[in-house]
This record gives C-alpha cells, structure tokens and sequence, in this order.
C-alpha cells in the first residue's frame, strides 16, 4: 500500500517538499552527508548565521542507522525513502502490536492501514524528524509488552537495542514523552 500511495514519489522525478522538508531538512541533511562521505564528522554548518553545530542539531538526526541509506543510496534517492520506509515501519509496527494484542489477521491489517494513512502519520512526513518517532511508537510498545510477558536477558537487550535506536533520533521532546508513556 505504501508503494502505490508514494509512486509518484518513487516512480517520477517529484519528491517531497511542503513545509520544512526542503528549505530545512533537505539541505541539514546534505550537510551531514557529505561530511560522513568526506570521512569526517558532520560537526559544524557554517552556513546559518555565523555558523552553528550539526552534530548537536536534533534535526539532523546524524547518529541515527537511517542515516546508513544517504551514505550507500543516491541522496535524493534515500531522501524519499526516509519517508516511504517510516510510514511502511508505522504500519508493520501497529500490525504487531494489535496481534500482540489478540487481535485478528483482518483487524491487525485493518489496524496497520489506519495507523499508516493516519493523520498523525501523514502529517508527520513534512516532519523529517517526528515521523520515526511517529513510527517507532508502536514498535517500543511491542518491544515493552515482549518483554514484560516473559522478561530475559536477550529480549531486555533487544528492547534497549530498539530503544537506543530511537533514543539515537535525539528528538528532546518526543524522547520524553515517549518515555513518560512507556
């Protein structure tokens, strides 16, 4: 569903801009790629201002594992796929949870859909940085319920795997709410 809702993105030259996603987001996160590219850390960017920290910038979301895409695919190519892949996660996350849950084949699927062509979903891809976290959500709750239903040593490191992952997102206040919820 995810591939035919953004084929024009994926099938033709048109690409995601509302809002901050190119005036903001897209030139961040050139920066931070053509410094790794460069072998060097995506430290500084000189270019607002007088000059401000990347690394540091939340919005970069430089340590976080998608950013393993921009250095191996196309920019532009990963670019659009930062938001086709999340939305996908979203739905592949809210599926697991609601059979977690105890909920049917049909209801989990139907459970995906909505939750992947949500409002909050959708209005999270102009957001670069808040739709992970819109699609790390339901995963870090299949994460809690796996673990609390029968607690151990491996599935305590996989939750905190996933969890330092999204921790990795460096988001200040999505983190603290997540982590209020959870």
């Amino acid at each position: 569903l995810n591939v035919a809702f953004f084929a024009e993105v994926l099938f033709t030259g048109k690409t995601f801009f509302a809002r901050d996603v190119s005036t903001f987001h897209y030139p961040l996160k050139k920066l931070v790629t053509e410094a790794y590219a460069r072998g060097e850390w995506p430290l500084w960017n000189p270019y607002i201002q007088m000059g401000q920290p990347l690394l540091a910038n939340p919005n970069c979301m430089a340590l976080y594992p998608g950013q393993l895409l921009f250095q191996f695919l196309p920019f532009e190519t990963a670019f659009e796929l930062h938001f086709v892949v999340h939305c996908a996660l979203a739905g592949m996350g809210a599926f697991r949870l609601a059979r977690m849950l105890g909920l049917s084949l049909q209801a989990a699927f139907l459970s995906a859909v909505i939750y992947n062509f949500s409002g909050l979903t959708l209005s999270a891809v102009n957001l670069f940085n808040i739709l992970p976290v819109v699609a790390f959500l339901p995963w870090l709750c299949v994460a809690l319920l796996w673990l609390v239903s029968r607690p151990s040593a491996a599935r305590g490191c996989i939750a905190a795997l996933l969890l330092g992952c999204f921790f990795l997102l460096l988001e200040p206040l999505s983190t603290l709410a997540t982590s209020l919820f959870l």
